[in-house]
């Protein structure tokens, strides 16, 4: 029984860090993208 629970804590681990570490990439991506748009809008204003 308690190797059963480590296999499924261990299993979960897994899954939880790699579903934060594809939600992190995904929202960095997402603020370049927003931070890009900021800049072309700003220096659209500028000139």
């Amino acid at each position: 029984m308690p190797l059963h629970c480590h296999f499924d804590n261990t299993h979960c681990h897994i899954d939880y860090f790699n579903h934060c570490h594809f939600d992190n990439n995904q929202n960095q991506k997402k603020l370049k993208t927003d931070i890009y748009q900021l800049i072309k809008k700003l220096a659209r204003n500028l000139i």
